[in-house]
């Protein structure tokens, strides 16, 4: 069975103010916390982004054939055909690009797990904003604005009889 509360356990405000105060700063210490440490992660990750796509556009040119050495393979033709010889294409060594494949698809990953960190990051920072202004309009004024500090923390309650409270159903 709940404990009842009677008005001798709540005649005395200041303990529920000092509750409340000391809950609302620890949280409020605790979500700057988190804040500073999500803006350091989306710095990094900002960062990171930058450095990765530089070395993604330099790795992706080896995906392409060198136009260059397609001039020398068709300058090549051209010649041996001028000189009546026979052309084989595949006569000179291909390079593979298996290796170049799996060091842009590493980039690429590196490049999506790095914004997407930041994205997390970003919604993150928007709940902790959010939950930070939650606070600050939950925070007493000193006066408390005429309401007792239990109506300020949300219990509101109304003598019965009996000399106990009694939480209303709304």
């Amino acid at each position: 069975m709940p404990e009842r509360i009677t008005v001798e356990s709540i005649k005395d405000d200041e303990h529920w103010m000092t509750v409340r105060e000391l809950w609302m700063r620890k949280d409020k210490e605790q979500c700057e916390s988190w804040k500073d440490e999500v803006q350091n992660v989306l710095i990094f990750s900002g960062l990171f982004s930058a450095i990765v796509t530089a070395f993604l556009m330099e790795s992706h040119k080896a995906l392409r054939p060198d136009p260059a050495e397609e001039s020398v393979q068709l300058l090549r033709q051209i010649a041996a055909q001028a000189a009546g010889q026979t052309w084989v294409a595949g006569s000179e060594p291909r390079i593979d690009h298996t290796v170049n494949v799996c060091v842009n698809i590493f980039w690429f990953l590196s490049l999506v797990l790095s914004l997407t960190a930041a994205l997390i990051g970003i919604v993150s920072l928007q709940w902790i904003r959010t939950h930070l202004r939650a606070l600050r309009r939950t925070l007493p004024s000193p006066p408390y604005s005429g309401r007792s500090p239990l109506e300020s923390t949300g219990v509101h309650c109304t003598p019965a009889d009996s000399g106990e409270f009694q939480i209303p159903q709304e």
